[in-house]
Parts: structure tokens; sequence; C-alpha cells
């Protein structure tokens, strides 16, 4: 295939990558340490080694990312809606953690 021609087809308008995105957690002042690891562990199936580095660097930098690549908008829809169901779970295991738990925010942001 020629230069010339392969230029068209990467330039042709419409076509482009699609759209990643990431999970990010979003530091607060009332979920505890463990918490946050606990969240991670069981939303994302991490280590808890590694939910612990990403732990520290959401409270270091007031957020960070948890997904280890990024993914598509429904894919990552779908993670967030897991995040939130172990939150609710683990509010209800620990009742006077509640409404501090369910406050740790985690949010989708484009890649």
């Amino acid at each position: 295939m020629s230069t010339d021609i392969q230029e068209r087809i990467d330039t042709k308008e419409g076509l482009k990558a699609p759209t990643k995105w990431n999970i990010l957690a979003i530091n607060n002042d009332l979920t505890s340490f463990d918490e946050v690891v606990f969240i991670l562990v069981q939303a994302f199936n991490m280590s808890e080694s590694v939910a612990a580095e990403i732990t520290v660097k959401v409270d270091r930098e007031g957020k960070a990312k948890c997904n280890p690549k990024p993914m598509s908008k429904g894919i990552a829809e779908a993670q967030l809606a897991k995040v939130n169901e172990v939150k609710s779970r683990l509010a209800q295991m620990i009742p006077s953690r509640g409404s501090q738990i369910m406050m740790l925010k985690f949010i989708i942001k484009e890649d």
C-alpha cells in the first residue's frame, strides 16, 4: 500500500480511536485508610499492597487512578457500579461508619 493511500486512510474524517476512561478515587478526611484499601481490593480485585499504594497516593495528591489501564466508558461505568456496591456492603458491615464510607467519592474521567 502506498504512503499516500495510507495517509488518506489514517486521516479520514470520522475515524478516530475510541475514547478511554479511568476511575479516580477522590480524597476525603472522613474515610479511613483501611476502608479505602478494602474497597479497592474488593472492587478492582487488586492486592492489598497495590490498594495501599493507591490509597497513599489519594491521601497525598488528593486523587488517584484506580484501574491499571484505561477502559471503555461502558466498562468504566460498570466498574463504578461495582465500587458503589462494595461501598454499600462495607457501610452495612460497619453501620457506625456507614455515612463516612458512602462519602468516599469515585469518578469516571476521560483518559
